[in-house]
């Protein structure tokens, strides 16, 4: 995926991976964010402060697909490239759970 990612950039310049951060620490999501967006390839990063806010975030940023290109069963999902989950986070789901609900 990285080097399709460094290839589109060096053609397109442009930025391309998408990247989910799930942490209940403000301190830890502000940094893990800082240090993605100086990185050349990425090109978004959201942050949710629990599993639940991270299961709205990948809903709300479905997609609208041609029907006909996929099958019926086809996951129509919006999807991050990377998905970063704190395990422990109350006071709802946790990271592992988040994870399973993900998937």
């Amino acid at each position: 995926m990285v080097k399709q990612c460094k290839d589109i950039l060096i053609k397109n310049k442009r930025r391309c991976i998408k990247v989910l951060i799930a942490n209940d620490e403000p301190y830890t999501l502000i940094c893990l964010e800082n240090a993605l967006l100086n990185k050349e390839y990425i090109s978004k990063v959201d942050k949710a402060s629990n599993g639940l806010e991270a299961l709205e975030l990948i809903k709300k940023n479905e997609i609208i697909v041609d029907s006909s290109v996929l099958s019926s069963n086809a996951d129509l999902s919006y999807y991050y490239d990377l998905i970063l989950l704190d395990i422990n986070m109350p006071p709802f789901i946790n990271g592992y759970d988040t994870c399973i609900k993900i998937k």
